[in-house]
């Protein structure tokens, strides 16, 4: 990658085409063993390798240069696995000769398409400046016996034996091997490798009255010692099948609900991810828009957005949490620049947005947080670990009291007990 990116500055260059002002390499090497069983047999079981490689080439400067998104992301190939120089390097160049002309035409293009707009008295950076950051880590392997949790999602999906009524009974995992690699022309050299692995539960029912219901439960961790035992993994299975049946007997619940809701934590964390987290990425708006970012909190800076007894973080430099560890630590992002700790909402007001390299207006430079979910996608604003702190709490039994008040403030027979929120079309248990 470090020798095509060398050769692409040096001669990289059409005739009537500016040269690149900026050039990219991101390598995402995944080696990932997928197995499933359904109904206590194993129907799928296979092992892969892929190396995906994504080279961004923009032409122009950093105040205005040919990127678009979605269009002018650059070009995706998959490498050679077999470390041959000069296959990898064919790879490598190829891919950036097709980055290098598609961005060629989005320059044209873009510039064509922002004479139909006015412009604002202080138009935002298309890119942001960043120093240049060398890390090179480890490099991790994907290495187990694949036979005992083979075993183990037979064993999973097999509680069907015990419910008949069960429509559906399936059990997976995925575990991963991630050693990433990116270079770019401003001079960082960046190495890095993870382990995922994912255990999941899925079961299905149907109520009496034709409605399907679902229930699942999921593992993701870094470590296989975070994962279940074999007798957890069972005991999980049953209680999903045991919660499947308690939602198929029970009545079924009014199509309006108007009254207070108490979320588990679990089905809290879900909802505030949705209601917060989601919102608080500066994602640059589309050409032509005047917004500062999409989303909720697009006009909401420095406005009243949640509660004054609560305040938000986003912190990837931690590796762990009041002794948890915590899948959303990393050191440095997919565009090169380190992960920074940022303070989102404070005391209820919104002071900060999650931002890449692509500015928003107030924001001009990167607080290290892209992200790329799949390897082939373009990295953008992504949450890291998402802290919420509060200046006043309470026990679950505090919680269950007032909201047992407000329902008979309110004369309402029952308040819900929300559990899991995929689960809304039959109550959680009333209170």
């Amino acid at each position: 990658m470090s020798l095509e990116l060398e050769r692409s500055r040096a001669s990289l260059k059409l005739d009537q085409v500016a040269a690149p002002y900026y050039i990219e390499y991101r390598v995402f090497d995944v080696e990932e063993h997928d197995a499933q069983a359904a109904f206590g047999s194993l129907r799928g079981n296979a092992r892969n390798r892929l190396r995906f490689l994504r080279v961004v080439v923009r032409i122009g400067d950093y105040k205005q240069d040919s990127y678009r998104s979605p269009q002018g992301e650059g070009a995706i190939t998959v490498m050679p696995l077999d470390g041959q120089l000069i296959a990898m390097r064919h790879q490598v160049w190829e891919a950036t000769d097709r980055a290098y002309k598609a961005a060629a035409q989005e320059l044209t293009a873009k510039q064509a398409q922002l004479k139909q707009y006015t412009a604002p008295d202080e138009p935002v950076d298309d890119f942001a400046h960043a120093e240049a950051v060398e890390s090179v880590g480890s490099l991790v392997k994907l290495d187990f016996d694949p036979q005992p949790w083979l075993s183990m999602l037979e064993d999973g999906s097999s509680v069907y034996r015990d419910d008949p009524l069960l429509q559906s009974s399936d059990a997976t995992l995925k575990f991963q091997a991630i050693n990433r690699y990116f270079v770019n022309s401003e001079g960082s050299l960046v190495r890095s490798g993870y382990n995922l692995y994912e255990l999941t539960l899925a079961e299905s029912t149907q109520a009496p009255d034709g409605l399907k219901l679902e229930r699942s439960h999921g593992y993701t961790v870094a470590s296989m010692k975070e994962l279940p035992s074999a007798q957890e993994f069972r005991a999980q299975a049953t209680k999903l099948a045991g919660t499947l049946k308690l939602l198929r007997d029970a009545p079924l619940a009014d199509e309006e609900y108007r009254g207070p809701v108490l979320f588990s934590a679990d089905a809290a964390s879900t909802v505030f991810a949705d209601l917060v987290g989601a919102h608080v990425l500066g994602h640059k708006p589309e050409l032509g828009k005047t917004a500062r970012t999409t989303g909720e909190f697009a006009s909401s800076y420095k406005t009243r957005v949640l509660p004054d007894f609560l305040s938000v973080v986003d912190d990837p430099t931690l590796a762990s949490f009041q002794g948890e560890p915590l899948l959303g630590n990393y050191a440095i992002d997919d565009e090169g620049v380190k992960g920074q700790r940022v303070s989102l909402i404070e005391k209820g007001k919104l002071v900060n947005y999650l931002v890449g390299r692509e500015p928003i207006r107030d924001f001009p430079a990167s607080n290290g947080h892209a992200r790329a979910r799949v390897p082939t996608n373009p990295p953008g604003p992504s949450l890291g670990n998402l802290i919420v702190t509060a200046s006043e709490s309470f026990t679950p039994a505090e919680l269950k009291k007032r909201l047992i008040e407000i329902c008979q403030q309110r004369d309402l027979p029952y308040g819900l007990l929300r559990r899991d929120p995929r689960s809304a079309a039959h109550p959680a248990p009333a209170l």
